[in-house]
């Protein structure tokens, strides 16, 4: 639907189908972009859902609002073996109805050469000026700041530096000198007797 969306949650096959906000809400369905998983059991590729039923967990909040997701949990049928099984999905935490970043603290981050994800972000990592551009619109949209460094795989630290040093720029350049003060009449009237 929206890719700095889809960028933002940064899930592994999951798109975002759908939408909506309310004044303290904000609603996303989720749909699987994989037809077929891996049986549990045998391991063999299988597409037979035999059921699904929808899931709504919480998330880390977007413009500073709750976030719902709503992702079907698909139940499979492997029909090598004829077991049923129920597709794992890894960015859920089942036990809180949430995702597993809210409590974790971490963030995922995807590496965009080979598709892995991983949990830190690397520090020496060079971020480009069309990227700080891009960072610095979707600060002035008021999107979290744990919301922008996942996106954008950059560390939450750097960001925070980022706009420390930012605000630090602005206010010196804003800085108003001091005015110089003003010779007294009676003084510079003998200044210019002399």
């Amino acid at each position: 639907m929206d890719f700095h969306l889809e960028r933002l949650l940064n899930f592994p096959n999951v798109t975002i189908e759908r939408c909506t906000e309310t004044d303290n809400e904000v609603h996303l369905g989720l749909r699987w972009l994989n037809q077929s998983v891996p049986c549990q059991f045998c391991g063999c590729e299988t597409d037979k859902v035999n059921q699904h039923r929808p899931l709504q967990v919480r998330d880390l909040s977007i413009l500073g609002k709750f976030t719902v997701l709503t992702i079907e949990r698909r139940q499979f049928k492997c029909e090598n073996c004829q077991k049923y099984f129920t597709e794992a999905i890894d960015f859920i935490d089942f036990d809180r109805h949430s995702t597993e970043r809210i409590h974790t603290g971490k963030q995922r981050f995807l590496c965009r050469q080979c598709g892995y994800q991983f949990m830190e972000n690397p520090t020496d990592k060079r971020i480009d000026q069309p990227t700080r551009e891009l960072i610095d619109r979707l600060l002035l949209e008021r999107i979290s700041m744990a919301g922008i460094a996942r996106a954008m795989q950059v560390s939450e630290q750097w960001l925070q530096d980022s706009v420390k040093d930012k605000s630090a720029q602005t206010a010196t350049r804003a800085e108003v000198q001091p005015k110089k003060k003003a010779i007294n009449r009676a003084v510079r009237r003998t200044l210019v007797l002399r």
